[in-house]
């Protein structure tokens, strides 16, 4: 912004047509930062985070890498976005999207 401002009303004028696409390579291989944990009582624990890389659906295998380096195939069981503070179920997710996959046993943020 050309000057500071003393509250959000300049960001709420931007034009979010203006901001740049994500960067990743929508076809490479799954990678996704998680950044926080949920937990929803039909399908367990939720890894909540961005998409920096690659495109996953319901039933799609993946691979979890541990803090211990090891790799975990497991298979996504339920995906969700988010519009505003809502969760919704989505049916395929890629680069720049923020999402919580279920089925990926044994997730973790942080070490221990």
């Amino acid at each position: 912004m050309e000057k500071e401002g003393e509250d959000f009303r300049e960001l709420f004028r931007t034009d979010p047509q203006n901001d740049p696409a994500p960067e990743g390579d929508p076809d490479g291989p799954l990678q996704l930062l998680v950044t926080n944990i949920d937990y929803n009582d039909y399908v367990g624990r939720l890894a909540i985070g961005r998409m920096f890389s690659g495109t996953t659906k319901v039933g799609d295998w993946v691979v979890m890498v541990n803090s211990a380096g090891d790799a975990i195939k497991t298979k996504v069981t339920s995906l969700y976005g988010f519009q505003g503070l809502e969760r919704i179920d989505l049916k395929q997710a890629s680069v720049g999207d923020i999402v919580a996959l279920a089925g990926i046993e044994g997730i973790n943020i942080g070490t221990r």
